[in-house]
C-alpha cells in the first residue's frame, strides 16, 4: 500500500499496476515558505481603513495555536448560516478599500449557499441547501454594485410556499416530507442548483450534480427557466441535452484537434444501468460540444463499463480526448435498502469507497480530433478520490498526457459528512484528518503504456483549483499557473487548517509527464488572508488585452469570523504575496459557496 507522503517538498507518488502498492519517495526540499509580507498601502483616509499585519502572515510558519477553537467555531458559524439575504446596492466608497484597477471591468457571479433551514428544521448538509447567486458588478469607474438573489427552483418555490421541506435530497437521511420511511427506489433527489454556472451564447445556467440546469437572467438574477434540456438560446426545452443529469462542470476547450474557435464542452449522464445494445452494465454518459453561438457541434456516447454510483464532478478536455475519473465508488444496495429506506442514512451514505482501488481516467478520443475513431483508453492512477481537476493537456504529439488535480487519500461518506458542520472540528484538521485533505498533485499519464506517474505539487493542502479560462484561456492547452484556496497551517506531523489563504502555483510545462517533478519545476506564492479570516475559490480574471497567462486579477471572497464581514478581495495575479490592490466589503455576510464564473459584460445598473 502506498504510504501517505510526508507534508515536506515535492513528493513523486508511485503509481503501480492496479491494485499494487509501493512506498512513496521524497524528491525535493519545501518550496511552500516564503519571507512574511507587509499589508499594501491603502490610503490612509478613514473612509478605507487599512488591515492589521497579522492578515498577512507567513502561512509556513504560523499554527492554528491558542485560536484554534475559536477559529473552528468561526467556520462552524459562517459554513452553516441558516438563509442568506437578498440584497441590492452600491457599494458606497467607504466600503471600497484601495483602488479598485480601473481595467477591472465586467461581472463576478459567485454560487453559494442560500437557504439551510425552514420552519425551525435544518438541513443536516450544506450542500443539500439552495442555492444563491452573489454578483459583484465592476463598471470600470471605481465603483462596485452588488446583487444577490436565490435561484427559484420548482423545488424551492414549492417549499416556499408551504415553508417547510418537501423534497428529498443527496445527503439528508431523513425524509424532508415528513413520511416515514424513504423510498429505496426514488433515486431522484432535488436539485438545488448551488454548485457551478455555464455561459453560453449570452445566456447564464446554474448546475448541480443532481438534476438539469437552471437558466437566470444575468442582469436580473431573475431564475427563467427550470430544468432546461439546453445551453443554447431559444426555447430552454429543445431536447440537446441527451440524459437527466448535468455534471456541474462545464469546459471551455479548443477545436478538435486544436483546430478551429473553441467550444464549451459539457457532460451530462443518466443513471447506472444495463445498455441494451451491447449488453454491458454502467453509467451512460453523454458529451456534448456546443459553438458558442449555442449551436451544438457535437456529441459523443460513452458507456463508463462497471460503474454503479455516476458521481461525475469534474473532467478535463484536450485537444484530442476527454479525460473523466471514475472514482472507486460503489453503491451499497444493502445500505440502500434499510439504512437509507428507514431514514437512517442518507443517499451518498450508500455509497462506498474503496480505499485499495484506483482512480481511472477514461480517455474518449474527441470527434474531428486527431484520434477520432479509435477506442478509448482506461489507465489506472493509484488510489484516492478526486473531486477537482485544474486542467489537461497533451504530451508527445497524443501519447501521453499532463493532468493536474487536487485529490484526497480516502473518503468515507458513512462516517465523515462532507458539508456537515458537524466536520468541522479541532480534531478533523488534525494529523488524524489528514486522509481527508486535499493535495495538488500532477499526474503524467502514458496513453501507450497505460500507465501514469503521481507527484505532491505543494505542502499545503488546497481545493478549489482554478485557471486562466477566460479572455485566451488555457484550459485544454499547456499551461503554468494554477490558483487554488489553501491552509495557511502545515504542520510537521500532518496537522493543517481551513482555507486562510491564496496560492498561485507555477509548475514548468511538461514537467513531471513522464517522470516526478523536481523542487526546481514549482514555485508556490500565497496570500495569507489571516488568522481571522476564511476564503473560497478564487477566480482569476484576465487583464484586458492581456495575452501573458498570468496577467490579471485573483478575485477571493473573505470571511471575517470576528467582525462577522465578508469582503471580495481583488489581487494581482503576479503578486499575490503583496495582498489586495482593493477590497470591497459586501452590505452583509455572504455565506460559503463553491464556485464562480466570471464575465467581461458589465451587468449592472447604469448610474451609481
Amino acid at each position: 500500500m502506498i504510504a501517505p507522503p510526508a507534508l515536506s517538498g515535492i513528493q513523486a507518488i508511485a503509481v503501480p499496476a492496479p491494485r499494487a502498492r509501493g512506498p512513496s519517495v521524497r524528491a525535493g526540499a519545501s518550496t511552500g515558505a516564503r519571507p512574511g509580507v507587509s499589508p499594501p498601502g491603502y490610503p490612509s483616509a478613514a473612509a478605507a481603513p487599512t488591515w492589521p499585519a497579522e492578515h498577512f502572515a507567513d502561512p509556513t510558519t504560523r499554527r492554528a495555536g491558542a485560536d484554534g477553537g475559536a477559529l473552528i467555531a468561526g467556520y462552524r458559524g459562517w459554513f452553516g448560516a441558516d438563509r442568506a439575504a437578498e440584497e441590492e446596492e452600491w457599494v458606497p466608497p467607504a466600503r471600497i478599500r484601495g483602488a479598485l484597477p480601473p481595467d477591472l471591468a465586467g461581472s463576478y457571479f459567485k454560487l453559494c449557499i442560500g437557504v439551510l433551514s425552514r420552519a425551525g428544521e435544518r438541513l443536516e448538509n450544506v450542500y443539500d441547501g439552495d442555492g444563491l447567486v452573489a454578483r459583484v458588478s465592476f463598471p470600470g469607474d471605481g465603483t462596485a454594485h452588488f446583487l444577490s438573489r436565490i435561484v427559484r427552483t420548482p423545488e424551492f418555490e414549492e417549499e416556499e410556499a408551504q415553508g417547510r421541506w418537501l423534497f428529498p435530497s443527496v445527503f439528508s437521511k431523513r425524509s424532508p416530507s415528513g413520511a416515514r420511511f424513504n423510498n429505496p427506489l426514488r433515486i431522484a433527489n432535488k436539485n438545488p442548483a448551488n454548485v457551478q454556472f455555464v455561459r453560453l451564447a449570452g445566456g447564464l445556467f446554474t448546475c448541480g450534480d443532481g438534476g438539469l440546469p437552471c437558466k437566470l437572467d444575468p442582469a436580473t438574477l431573475d431564475t427563467v427557466a427550470s430544468r432546461c434540456t439546453t445551453f443554447g438560446p431559444g426555447d430552454p426545452r429543445r431536447p440537446d441535452i441527451g440524459y437527466p443529469y448535468q455534471g456541474s462542470h462545464s469546459r471551455v476547450a479548443p477545436g478538435p484537434g486544436g483546430a478551429g474557435p473553441e467550444r464549451l464542452c459539457s457532460l451530462c449522464r443518466d443513471r447506472a444501468g444495463r445498455d441494451a445494445r451491447s449488453g454491458r452494465s454502467g453509467v451512460p454518459l453523454r458529451l456534448t460540444e456546443w459553438a458558442m453561438d449555442g449551436r451544438v457541434a457535437g456529441t459523443t456516447d460513452y458507456l463508463m463499463e462497471g460503474e454503479t454510483v455516476g458521481l461525475l464532478h469534474d473532467w478535463v478536455v484536450t485537444e484530442n480526448f476527454y479525460v473523466v475519473p471514475q472514482n472507486p465508488l460503489r453503491l451499497n444496495l444493502g445500505a440502500l435498502l434499510t439504512g437509507y429506506a428507514l431514514g437512517r442514512r442518507s443517499l451518498v451514505s450508500c455509497f462506498d469507497f474503496d480505499g485499495e482501488g484506483d482512480v481511472r481516467l477514461h480517455v474518449i478520443p474527441r470527434p474531428g480530433g486527431k484520434f477520432d475513431g479509435e477506442p478509448a483508453r482506461v489507465v489506472p492512477m493509484g488510489p484516492g478520490f478526486v473531486f477537482h481537476l485544474v486542467n489537461g493537456y497533451e504530451t508527445d504529439g497524443g501519447r501521453g498526457l499532463v493532468v493536474d488535480c487536487v485529490p484526497k487519500r480516502a473518503v468515507d461518506f458513512a462516517s465523515y459528512s462532507i458539508g456537515s458542520t458537524d466536520a468541522i472540528t479541532e480534531e478533523a484538521y488534525s494529523a488524524a484528518g489528514r486522509p481527508n485533505f486535499n493535495y495538488l498533485e500532477r499526474w503524467g499519464v502514458d496513453l501507450e503504456a497505460g500507465a501514469g506517474v503521481r507527484s505532491r505539487v505543494m505542502d499545503a493542502a488546497c481545493e478549489f483549483p482554478r485557471v486562466r479560462d477566460t479572455g485566451g484561456g488555457v484550459e485544454g492547452r499547456p499551461s503554468r499557473h494554477a490558483y487554488v484556496c489553501s491552509s495557511r497551517v502545515v504542520g510537521e506531523d500532518g496537522a493543517s487548517g481551513p482555507f486562510q489563504a491564496v496560492s498561485k502555483v507555477t509548475v514548468g510545462v511538461g514537467a513531471g509527464a513522464r517522470g516526478p517533478l523536481s523542487a526546481a519545476d514549482v514555485a508556490v506564492a500565497s496570500w495569507d488572508a489571516g488568522h481571522r479570516r476564511l476564503v473560497m475559490e478564487p477566480l482569476f480574471v484576465p487583464r484586458a488585452g492581456s495575452s501573458e497567462e498570468d496577467d490579471g486579477y485573483v478575485l477571493v471572497h473573505a470571511y471575517d469570523w470576528e467582525r462577522r464581514e465578508s469582503a471580495l478581495a481583488v489581487l494581482d495575479a503576479r503578486d499575490l504575496p503583496a495582498g489586495p490592490v482593493a477590497e470591497v466589503v459586501l452590505p452583509s455576510v455572504l455565506p460559503n459557496g463553491l464556485h464562480g464564473i466570471w464575465s467581461p459584460e458589465y451587468y449592472g445598473p447604469g448610474e451609481a
